[in-house]
């Protein structure tokens, strides 16, 4: 078992290596396309349904993350739902690299959608607003951004790598690996939640 670990924790830091050194270009593609999303979201009205979509998802968000008879741990376990739901779709679309564009406009969707309910919580909510934005939407929503997008580039450099079952094999733990980096910021935004939203809330 030891081995087994050993082995694929190598083939996992030559990938990102590799990744890195040959793929950057697409890293950095993936990036700008998220930073467009957000300026658009950010500069941009939406049309009053998507704005009316978002906003209540912001209030309920917002109730979920202030009131004591709320459990951050139902937040945790629906971003865990939601961060897989991405991560499917990220992976499977990494496998045909011909389909990356998509994977792009995902990252853009992201982007927009990102800015647009931390400008929503800023104007709805205020200072409670800022801080909801600053210490939970915005590190929850960059850890699992960069997790995608380097999920999506090396993947597909997999395939040039492993034949056969190791070729599953490795695609599916490395798709894992970024899944669980990706929950790191979901267990951030509960601690912060619990630790320092909450008891300021309460205080003041």
């Amino acid at each position: 078992m030891s081995k087994f670990f050993s082995e694929k924790t190598r083939d996992l830091k030559e990938l990102l290596k590799e990744t890195f050194d040959k793929r950057l270009v697409f890293i950095l593609l993936a990036l700008f396309v998220l930073a467009v999303g957000i300026i658009v979201g950010a500069v941009t009205d939406p049309t009053p349904f998507i704005y009316d979509y978002y906003a209540g998802n912001a209030q309920n968000y917002h109730y979920a993350t202030m009131y004591a008879e709320s459990s951050p741990i139902n937040i945790l376990i629906e971003r865990t739902a939601v961060n897989l739901g991405y991560f499917a779709v990220i992976f499977a679309l990494s496998l045909i690299p011909a389909l990356f564009p998509i994977s792009l406009i995902i990252m853009a969707y992201r982007g927009f959608i990102l800015s647009l309910t931390v400008r929503i919580f800023l104007s709805q909510f205020g200072m409670t607003g800022m801080l909801t934005a600053c210490f939970l939407i915005l590190p929850q929503n960059v850890i699992t951004s960069v997790s995608l997008i380097v999920c999506a580039v090396a993947t597909p450099l997999i395939k040039k790598r492993c034949v056969g079952k190791k070729y599953i094999t490795n695609c599916l733990l490395f798709c894992a690996l970024f899944y669980a980096i990706s929950l790191s910021g979901a267990i951030f935004e509960t601690l912060v939640l619990s630790l320092l939203i909450r008891p300021l809330n309460f205080y003041f």
